[in-house]
């Protein structure tokens, strides 16, 4: 949330007509949606998660090299939105896949807490000369992708399904091994 934020105050301080900023802004999000789902249609989540960090470092690169260039802004905020935009729709497949069931609530509402929570800086870090606001979202993000490297194997926690007979399965809890039967219909 800080990231986008940060992106919003980018948009509002870059030169030229702010309705077509925002116009750019808008369509960057939708692009964004739209390549995440392309990015998870051909990628397993990390590999999908790792594409869209290196969309997001090679943006906030551009900001730093060139603070002051109206097209490698424009370039560079497409970018920093796709990432935003991806990154939150991939995390939301990560959690769900890497986490324990009973504590995927918990986690997603944690995650969103703190992001949101973290949005109340981006003002104070965005007023800092550039590029040092666009430094600090490279290494937030750095510190996110490090994090993101301890997780799990996905799947760890899901449940298994066992063939028992010609139309009965069984449902496998992977951490208690007790099993449950369904039957196919």
């Amino acid at each position: 949330m800080l990231q986008y934020v940060m992106a919003n105050l980018t948009v509002a301080l870059m030169p030229g007509n702010k309705f077509l900023n925002g116009i750019l802004l808008g369509s960057a999000e939708c692009f964004a949606m739209v390549f995440s789902r392309f990015l998870l249609k051909r990628f397993d989540d990390m590999k999908a998660f790792k594409i869209i960090y290196a969309i997001g470092a090679i943006s906030y690169l551009i900001l730093v090299m060139f603070p002051s260039s109206p097209r490698m802004t424009y370039l560079a905020v497409i970018l920093m939105v796709t990432c935003i935009g991806g990154w939150d729709n991939i995390s939301l497949l990560i959690v769900e896949l890497r986490v324990p069931p009973n504590n995927v609530a918990a986690v997603s509402l944690m995650l969103r807490t703190v992001a949101v929570s973290s949005g109340i800086l981006a003002p104070t870090i965005s007023a800092l000369p550039p590029p040092l606001p666009y430094i600090f979202s490279l290494c937030l993000a750095t510190a996110g992708f490090i994090a993101s490297l301890y997780l799990p194997k996905a799947g760890t926690h899901l449940p298994a399904v066992e063939k028992t007979a010609d139309d009965n399965f069984k449902l496998v809890d992977k951490d208690t091994e007790e099993p449950t039967p369904i039957h196919n219909r």
